[in-house]
């Protein structure tokens, strides 16, 4: 396994460290925000750490040359490749439905005044969302378009 996994895997756990010093030295409004960020890095370093251990055993190098061949040729693979393109489209279009969905719900409840600053501007970043998408995905097209 590669040493940029292990390096990955300290800088999780030098974040979780930093995370959880910023916790117990000052007392912020945004202490839970750090401790779920404590939590996730830590479990992400843990993880590939694990991994990397794992990987790097004498007895496991067949194996992971083999999990690493059959990686390279699912990349490969065009049937593989359409059908990550045709999932990637399928859901681009229903995140699509529902950002516009929750742009008329939050309208509806900011018309009946529930929430009313909230809704607004949940609503606005929505939209701005959607907007980004729509846009992003034309100049994606377009991009791609001339590239091949």
């Amino acid at each position: 396994m590669k040493k940029s996994t292990f390096y990955k895997a300290l800088a999780y756990l030098a974040g979780a460290a930093v995370c959880l010093a910023l916790v117990i030295r000052y007392d912020f409004r945004i202490e839970p925000i750090l401790c779920g960020m404590v939590g996730a890095c830590a479990a992400v370093g843990l993880k590939l750490l694990r991994q990397y251990f794992y990987w790097s055993r004498p007895e496991n190098a067949a194996a992971y040359e083999e999990k690493q061949r059959r990686a390279q040729i699912d990349l490969r693979d065009e049937r593989k490749v359409m059908l990550r393109e045709k999932s990637a489209y399928v859901m681009y279009r229903i995140l699509y439905y529902v950002e516009w969905a929750a742009v008329v719900v939050l309208a509806v409840l900011s018309t009946l005044e529930i929430g009313t600053p909230t809704t607004r501007v949940v609503m606005g970043v929505i939209t701005l969302l959607a907007l980004l998408q729509i846009f992003g995905g034309y100049v994606v097209y377009r991009i791609l378009e001339k590239k091949y």
